[in-house]
C-alpha cells in the first residue's frame, strides 16, 4: 500500500530516521523513500539494526495509523536487509539505491526527485556521510559518487552484488514455496496468472534474497522487466 501520501509524511518518516540515528549513532550513505517502500544504506555500528528498524517503522506507523485511521499493519513484515562485503559492493548497492526512482519510471533525474539523497543540498536533515561515500567511489571507480551517478552506464540492472548469495536450489525452493501459496499452482505460467500477481511473485522472492539472474531463469523474463516488475 502507499505509505507516504503527502510532503509531510515524507518529512515526518525523515525524522524518525534522524531521531533514530541520534539515539543509536548508526551511519547512513543513502536513503531513498519510494510511495510504498523505502530504502537506507547504513553501517550499524551497535549491532542493533533490529532494534533501529523496528523503533523506526513503529514511530511512522503510529503516526500514519492516527493520521489515516487506519487498523492493521502498516508496514509488510519485517524489513529486509543484505550485508555489504566489499567496496565494490558497496558502490553498486548505492548506485541502486539512488537511481531508484527513475528505474521505476517516477522521475528522468534522480536530481528532481525529492526523496532521494545524491548530493548534500538534497540531504534536508544532514543525514547521510557524502564524504565516506565519495571516499569509496573515488577508490572503486577512480571518479567521485556525483560524477559517477552522472554517467548513463548499463550496468543499473547489474545483479552481481557480492552479498551472501542464496544457493540456486534453496532459491528455486524458495521460489515456488511463494508461487503456490499466492497462486496454488506449481508453474509459473504467465499466461494463466494476472500481472499484479506476478509483480508480487516477483517483489516478495526478491525481498526475500532470490537474485534477480535466479528469477529470470525461473520466469523467464529478463533482468530488465524483472527489475521493473519489481519497483
Amino acid at each position: 500500500m502507499t505509505l507516504y501520501h503527502d510532503i509531510n509524511d515524507f518529512i515526518f518518516y525523515l525524522k524518525c530516521i534522524e531521531y533514530c540515528q541520534e539515539k543509536f549513532g548508526f551511519i547512513i550513505y543513502a536513503i531513498c523513500l519510494m510511495t510504498n517502500h523505502y530504502h537506507i544504506l547504513l553501517k550499524d555500528v551497535g549491532k542493533n539494526l533490529p532494534l533501529i528498524m523496528d523503533t523506526i517503522n513503529s514511530m511512522y506507523a503510529r503516526y500514519y495509523n492516527k493520521k489515516y485511521n487506519h487498523k492493521g499493519s502498516v508496514f509488510d513484515g519485517p524489513f529486509e536487509s543484505n550485508p555489504i562485503l566489499t567496496d565494490y559492493a558497496f558502490t553498486k548497492v548505492y548506485r541502486y539505491i539512488i537511481r531508484n526512482p527513475v528505474a521505476a519510471g517516477m522521475t528522468n533525474s534522480i536530481y528532481e526527485y525529492p526523496w532521494v539523497t545524491p548530493t548534500k543540498e538534497k540531504d534536508i536533515f544532514r543525514l547521510i556521510n557524502f564524504d565516506y561515500v565519495d571516499e569509496v567511489f573515488k577508490k572503486v571507480c577512480k571518479v567521485g559518487y556525483e560524477e559517477y551517478l552522472k554517467s548513463d552506464g548499463d550496468d543499473l540492472w547489474v545483479d552481481d552484488i557480492e552479498i551472501h548469495r542464496m544457493e540456486d536450489d534453496i532459491a528455486e525452493e524458495l521460489f515456488y514455496k511463494i508461487l503456490r501459496k499466492l497462486t496454488s499452482k506449481t508453474k509459473f505460467d504467465r499466461k494463466s496468472i494476472d500481472e499484479e500477481t506476478q509483480k508480487q511473485i516477483i517483489r516478495i522472492s526478491w525481498f526475500r534474497g532470490i537474485t534477480l539472474s535466479q528469477l529470470s531463469k525461473l520466469c523467464g523474463y529478463s533482468i530488465g522487466k524483472l527489475h521493473s516488475m519489481k519497483a
